[in-house]
């Protein structure tokens, strides 16, 4: 049996049991599986809480579009437009204090799960209870997640208003009349505001998560006198070069604490990426390369030879590798959205 229907069966098992007879099974953070369980879980949480507030202002800016198209001026096709992306402006205020709701009822199961599975996993001497940076780090990821979302609602409602604009010239351009220019409207800026809103809650939850494992994990590694961690990546057919060139490094523990001392002051969702940046793939004159982007600028981290994506236990080939990860910007995991690596002591 494939493994891929192996593991949807388990979480098919896992959510029979969480919701339908309500029982809570111990998920290990460290392991591959219920990382992912627990991503999921908390992703149908935060959708949970906020799908109700984003229909009812798709409905408010879908009213709103609702106008007879081909009779107004290009100045009143704007105001109407600005008047639908107001309708998305709105729901921050709305669904934030639910979602640090949510946030804040795992945040510390989170942490004290991973540090008490590290200290398990790992042999580690070190006391299971929740040490100050682990709160530093619970309150921190608290506080954080909702610059980012603040962000993510106002970059919805901007291409939610370039979506409209875009649907309803194409709709003139055809000669269409109101009640078709507003079917158009509602089917796709419906498909568009709603499905990329489930995906968005599903990356969320999964770097939530893999902060707040990678948090844990070096708290424990400090105090238990570890210095240095080894990055482990899930070694399968999706994992991304970014996370195979990784695999088997070494990084220090104080660089990692250090890293969290800067971003932990940090409140622009813009520094905390630069601090914390994400490993992307890019390609120039024929030469695919790994790299950060800090402050606007790309620091390339390695040419990927040759990639091992699509295959099982195969890191692939780099070359051009960076001298210094940590000064590039590299800390613990995660360093991509759903990204599954995860970190064991040197």
């Amino acid at each position: 049996m494939p493994p891929d229907l192996l593991t949807a069966g388990a979480d098919a098992a896992d959510d029979l049991l969480h919701d339908v007879f309500g029982i809570e099974k111990a998920l290990d953070p460290l392991d591959p599986t219920d990382f992912l369980s627990l991503s999921r879980r908390l992703a149908r949480s935060l959708a949970g809480v906020t799908h109700e507030d984003e229909a009812h202002a798709l409905r408010r800016a879908l009213r709103a579009l609702d106008v007879d198209w081909p009779n107004l001026s290009a100045l009143q096709r704007d105001q109407v437009i600005a008047a639908a992306r107001a309708a998305f402006e709105n729901v921050p205020a709305r669904v934030l204090p639910q979602l640090d709701d949510v946030f804040g009822g795992q945040v510390d199961k989170l942490v004290q799960a991973a540090r008490v599975q590290t200290k398990r996993r790992f042999r580690l001497e070190v006391g299971s209870r929740l040490g100050e940076f682990d709160r530093r780090a619970s309150d921190f990821l608290r506080r954080s997640q909702g610059h980012f979302i603040r962000d993510e609602y106002g970059r919805r409602a901007e291409a939610l208003s370039v979506r409209a604009r875009d649907i309803v010239a194409e709709g003139l351009e055809a000669g269409l009349g109101r009640s078709d220019i507003a079917r158009d409207l509602a089917a796709k800026l419906g498909e568009s505001a709603i499905a990329r809103s489930r995906d968005y809650w599903n990356l969320i939850a999964g770097v939530f998560v893999g902060r707040a494992r990678s948090y844990a994990q070096v708290s424990a590694y400090r105090d238990a006198g570890v210095e240095r961690y080894v990055i482990t990546a899930v070694l399968d057919e999706v994992t991304s070069n970014g996370c195979r060139f990784l695999d088997g490094k070494v990084l220090t523990v104080g660089g990692a604490i250090d890293q969290f001392d800067r971003v932990e002051r940090l409140d622009d969702p813009d520094g905390i990426k630069d601090e914390q940046p994400f490993v992307r793939e890019g390609e120039s004159g024929g030469t695919r390369f790994l790299f950060v982007e800090r402050g606007g600028r790309r620091t390339r981290l390695a040419h990927v030879v040759e990639s091992g994506v699509g295959t099982s236990d195969a890191r692939g080939q780099y070359s051009h590798v960076h001298e210094d990860l940590a000064a590039a910007g590299i800390g613990p995991p995660p360093y991509h959205g759903h990204c599954r690596t995860t970190t064991v002591p040197a």
